[in-house]
């Protein structure tokens, strides 16, 4: 393994400044060892720490970076970091940025309690972490710190704790938010944490997961008329309902998408539009989930007309990601494509529109 002044691609988070990067290179015949070949600089900013375990020559080291802001986990196992010659020194460090990716704890406490030791968190990132344990009693409140910006977070129980004032600390800061697996009935959490951060919150993007019951009386939940959410104060919002009717037990995943356009339109009715400048949806495209040719391009008129009102007076950007994870041809995708610009021709005269195809290899992405 070896340490380096060059920025890894994995740390999307972290600032273009001193690293502390560690690669690992294993062995059948040798353990690994950490070597710092170069060595890195005392005053390294960020550190990346992947799926190996620390030893020795780790915790000898580490008590050199007390200039530490950025800490990023990679599929790794955080009972390892419980060494107390290694947390009295990462604790005293100005840590303002985590990152936890594929990272495993031994419960929810000690995830709250590994993050209140960083008073200056600012931004936390938790995806696709794992518990050796569940807590089957109410975990004691463990308030990370009053400091925090921006959350994301993939995991309904977490994101949840996230905003709802306690386990992570106040929300009263809080700018920028990221949660996925967003249920039918979680729709009134969500819309209790816009109301309470109407002062602050900025920039808000949710991915919905809709697994519940039978696919038709899910589809029927949507269909009812949803109490709607408070969007006015939010610059920049993102929305992802792509899925497999599998997935979602959707036979129409565009309702969802019906169901956020309302809300725009009644915005704009209201006069609570000045403040959106850029709004994304990600949508599905696979032999189940054909939308985009059933719709034709009425549902992209109303949004063409909707984002062009004069009460969107700051809107810059309409952003589409069509999620392909079926075989297509690329003749057919970009039909598919051209169908949404052909029927946002406002939008597309002021540049404001913009079409973007992503291929999912993995069938696990499917799941919007």
């Amino acid at each position: 393994m070896s340490g380096s002044l060059s920025v890894s691609r994995r740390l999307p988070l972290l600032p273009r400044r001193h690293f502390s990067t560690c690669n690992i290179a294993r062995s059948r015949d040798f353990p690994v060892w950490w070597r710092p070949i170069p060595a890195a600089p005392d005053n390294a900013l960020a550190l990346y720490i992947g799926p190996f375990n620390f030893g020795m020559p780790v915790i000898e080291n580490l008590p050199r970076f007390r200039h530490l802001e950025h800490i990023q986990f990679e599929k790794y196992t955080m009972a390892h970091f419980d060494d107390r010659r290694i947390t009295d020194v990462l604790f005293q460090c100005p840590i303002k940025t985590a990152s936890f990716t594929t990272s495993t704890f031994r419960n929810r406490t000690h995830l709250y309690s590994f993050l209140r030791h960083f008073p200056m968190l600012e931004e936390l990132s938790c995806v696709n972490l794992h518990f050796k344990t569940k807590t089957r009693k109410r975990e004691p409140v463990q308030r990370i710190g009053p400091s925090l910006r921006e959350v994301t977070v993939d995991s309904d129980d977490l994101w949840q704790a996230a905003l709802d004032g306690t386990s992570f600390g106040p929300i009263s800061k809080l700018q920028k938010v990221t949660i996925v697996n967003v249920k039918h009935e979680d729709l009134a959490k969500v819309d209790q944490f816009l109301r309470r951060t109407k002062n602050s919150l900025e920039e808000f993007s949710v991915g919905h997961l809709h697994v519940v019951g039978h696919p038709r009386s899910e589809h029927m939940r949507w269909k009812a008329k949803c109490e709607a959410l408070v969007l006015s104060h939010l610059r920049t919002l993102s929305v992802d309902i792509h899925g497999k009717e599998k997935h979602t037990g959707l036979t129409e995943t565009d309702i969802v998408l019906k169901w956020w356009l309302r809300m725009l339109q009644d915005m704009v009715k209201k006069d609570e539009a000045p403040r959106l400048e850029n709004l994304t949806t990600t949508v599905g495209m696979s032999r189940s989930v054909n939308y985009l040719r059933r719709a034709g391009g009425s549902l992209w008129q109303e949004f063409d007309r909707c984002l062009t009102q004069n009460q969107f007076s700051a809107f810059k950007s309409f952003r589409i990601v069509i999620k392909v994870f079926s075989p297509f041809i690329m003749e057919t995708v970009d039909q598919r494509r051209q169908l949404i610009l052909d029927n946002c021709p406002r939008l597309r005269e002021k540049g404001m529109v913009d079409v973007v195809v992503q291929f999912v290899d993995s069938p696990t992405e499917s799941v919007g």
